[in-house]
């Protein structure tokens, strides 16, 4: 009796464990997000592509992200292409350039410099099916 009390206190233990570190998710609330101005990108177009980014940035451990700025539609424009070739699988019909800061914590990882200010670019693009792609970021 007392191992099966056991292995179920353990099993609750586990799920409450999992549900616990599954419920974690980055907070972007406090993230600045300056949109320039856009002739060619609404913001939905802007907001839609800024979820692909904190999609792969919440992916990221010991860094918050600061601020989210657009490029501007030059640099959006020539990139198209450039996405393209990175994703080769998919039709790209649109690119959004965006560039962020965010900073690592005290406490970083060896990937990261720790108290450290990182600027970073990302190439986001639309394909075909409107779905909106992190194609590459970081020191571009």
């Amino acid at each position: 009796m007392r191992k099966h009390i056991a292995i179920v206190s353990m099993v609750v233990l586990f799920l409450l464990l999992f549900t616990a570190c599954a419920g974690q998710q980055a907070d972007f609330k406090d993230v600045t997000i300056n949109y320039e101005t856009s002739n060619t990108h609404t913001k939905e177009d802007i907001d839609n592509a800024k979820k692909a980014v904190f999609d792969q940035f919440s992916q990221f451990s010991d860094a918050e992200l600061n601020s989210l700025t657009y490029s501007g539609d030059e640099i959006s424009k020539d990139n198209i292409n450039y996405c393209q070739e990175l994703i080769e699988d998919k039709k790209i019909v649109d690119c959004i350039v965006f560039k962020s800061n965010f900073k690592t914590s005290k406490w970083a990882k060896p990937a990261w410099e720790p108290n450290t200010e990182y600027n970073w670019d990302w190439y986001v693009a639309k394909d075909s099916n409107g779905n909106w792609i992190v194609a590459t970021y970081g020191y571009c």
